[in-house]
């Protein structure tokens, strides 16, 4: 099952909490933070939307492969794209990455879209974290749902806008 970003965060609240009792029992100092950094990555599989990676534009609509018989280049053999946008407040970067894997238990292709926010804000304590890891999520959660196609995620994933 899918573990859920308030499961995630909780669970990451507890043992940080746990780790800076250990921390101050044992006289080592307080964490200072210099990069958080959350991510998710979502395995696209064939067949669930997709047979070939030439119908990318089936689940990313900003990317549409034109594949024609009068085309030079007619198939597209793997896809390896990369990008990143600025967090609010200059507190980070989310970074997007598009590529073709193959799952390791059966070897079934697999489109990879991973979304990572890291970075900090100007604010480095850790109470200040949270919200920072808030903000990741909604980013994280909303440039899902910006890059990819709104029927893909209605009939597949079952997510609503």
């Amino acid at each position: 099952m899918y573990p859920h970003y308030d499961h995630v965060i909780g669970n990451f609240r507890t043992c940080l909490a746990t780790f800076e009792d250990f921390l101050e029992e044992s006289q080592f100092g307080r964490i200072e933070p210099v990069q958080y950094e959350l991510t998710y990555i979502n395995h696209l599989l064939k067949g669930e939307g997709w047979e070939t990676i030439d119908e990318i534009g089936n689940i990313f609509p900003d990317f549409f492969w034109r594949n024609t018989n009068e085309r030079f280049l007619t198939s597209l053999e793997t896809i390896n794209w990369q990008t990143t946008f600025v967090l609010p407040e200059r507190a980070g970067r989310l970074r997007v990455s598009i590529r073709l894997g193959k799952r390791t238990s059966d070897q079934v292709p697999t489109i990879l879209l991973e979304l990572t926010a890291r970075g900090i804000g100007a604010d480095r304590s850790v109470s200040s974290m949270w919200s920072w890891f808030d903000i990741a999520h909604e980013w994280i959660v909303r440039g899902f749902a910006d890059l990819t196609a709104e029927d893909m995620q209605n009939k597949f994933w079952r997510r609503t806008r």
